[in-house]
């Protein structure tokens, strides 16, 4: 099998596997030739562009470094993504019902408080540990905003957070 563009006006319309040549009348399918974007090294993108060349269909591949734009809204990605993590959750908006869920207690206690009653031993080690989690994200936000300062190409690298 092999990859073919049905070309028109300049451009790959349409691509399909033929398992042997077109016919010579449909001479607008042409063979694509394709090597596979480039390895990347961290902070860069492979930007593709197609054109007729020799009678193929060639697809080619740049290198550019990501933009501060990109590298920050990353960054904001890679913090969410930890954030998900280290609360147990598996998507953003269970996250946020958790820490929702989590500010709710935490006020609670904190009003018991407040109205001099005494929190029992089970809610004492509850509050120390609705105080880490609170802790873990503010960590957690904080070297985000310092690497959006410092735009690290490696910023999911462990050693950042």
């Amino acid at each position: 099998m092999a990859l073919y563009a049905r070309i028109e006006n300049g451009a790959a319309v349409e691509k399909r596997e033929f398992a042997s040549p077109p016919p010579a009348h449909k001479n607008f399918w042409k063979p694509v030739v394709d090597t596979g974007p480039p390895a990347l090294a961290a902070g860069e993108v492979a930007n593709a562009s197609e054109a007729e060349s020799g009678g193929n269909w060639v697809v080619s591949y740049t290198k550019a470094k990501l933009s501060d734009a990109e590298l920050k809204a990353g960054i904001k990605r890679e913090a969410q993504r930890r954030i998900i993590a280290m609360t147990g959750t598996s998507d953003l908006s269970t996250c946020l019902t958790k820490q929702v869920n989590a500010l709710m207690r935490a006020t609670e206690l904190t009003n018991k408080k407040a109205t001099g009653q005494t929190l029992t031993a089970q809610e004492q080690a509850e509050e120390v540990a609705l105080q880490a989690l609170a802790d873990s994200i503010k960590a957690i936000r904080s070297k985000s905003d310092a690497l959006e300062v410092a735009l690290p190409v490696n910023f999911t690298d462990n050693a950042h957070w």
